[in-house]
């Protein structure tokens, strides 16, 4: 497991300014050194090492984070769910993002102690969750017909705006082209809610060309929101990876007028909208996001 890896299992806050924190220098050499060890399979090994980091690394920053992430990734590994309930736990208050809570509730259901995933499940919908695709995962089967963890599931779809008229926009891609989400009615649209400083975003970036490349001319379209604060940087990423949709830059981040209206919280996010402008699918990807365009392509007006 590398650095790189490491930092893709954190969750990338849309404030653009903490997305792009890393582990200092000396951290990240400290982790390399625990991931030669790992990769050796000396993993007793590498967890004395992370322990000598966080008696090190006090502070509550990415220093410790990243220390603390690489603990938590090698006790479920080992199935020491106890102590990784403890160590999520501690992470989950450093980055205080939904997913970094959801990783904890799945820990206590792991352990089927599902009062305290419950609660960890709350203070991730409180934290701002929106994809309430995640719950369709079998780890969440013992909850299912439990009224705390529907209402909660609820709640997610209903901030997600699903079977709601997405609201509309009106914004200058980076072409310099002025353009509203009314003049997209009749064709399936994904707003692609992004940066290029965000290690999941760039991940799922080639499916979505493939997407694109394959369903434009059935009617599907992109609309990029990225939350880069170099608009340089963001074209030449752009015109690198051939990626011709529109975008827009929103250098704001959460303060930015269409991030806010969508409540996006953490990226990546996406919302997928059908031909009549209602929201049919939040966070899709892979897979599951080309069989949901081809299935609202399929429905003609």
């Amino acid at each position: 497991m590398s650095i790189v890896l490491l930092y893709f299992l954190a969750v990338w806050p849309s404030n653009p300014s903490l997305a792009q924190e890393e582990p200092g220098p000396e951290a990240a050499a400290f982790l390399e050194r625990v991931t030669a060890l790992d990769q050796q399979g000396k993993i007793e090994d590498a967890l004395k090492l992370l322990d000598q980091g966080l008696a090190k690394y006090k502070e509550a920053d990415y220093d410790r984070f990243f220390t603390l992430n690489y603990k938590f990734v090698l006790l479920s590994r080992l199935n020491r769910l106890e102590e990784a309930a403890k160590v999520g736990e501690e992470k989950a208050n450093i980055i205080r993002s939904p997913k970094q809570a959801l990783s904890v509730a799945e820990v206590y259901l792991k352990m089927h102690n599902h009062e305290k995933a419950l609660d960890w499940i709350g203070k991730s919908v409180e934290r701002g969750l929106q994809s309430y695709s995640v719950f369709k995962a079998t780890i969440y089967e013992p909850l299912r017909g439990r009224k705390s963890f529907t209402a909660l599931v609820e709640t997610v779809k209903r901030r997600s705006g699903l079977g709601s008229p997405a609201p509309s926009f009106q914004r200058t891609g980076l072409s310099g082209k002025k353009m509203s989400l009314d003049d997209y009615r009749g064709k399936v649209v994904l707003l692609d809610f992004w940066a290029t400083f965000c290690g999941p975003c760039l991940q799922e970036m080639p499916h979505l060309k493939k997407c694109y490349e394959e369903y434009k001319g059935e009617g599907f379209e992109i609309i990029g929101f990225s939350e880069d604060q170099d608009r340089g940087r963001l074209a030449a990423y752009l015109k690198k990876n051939g990626i011709t949709w529109e975008n827009v830059l929103c250098p704001k981040g959460e303060s930015d007028e269409t991030v806010r209206l969508y409540k996006v919280v953490n990226i990546p996010a996406s919302f997928l909208i059908d031909r009549d402008g209602i929201v049919r699918h939040v966070n899709l990807a892979g897979e599951e996001l080309e069989k949901a365009i081809e299935d609202l392509l399929s429905r003609r007006e």
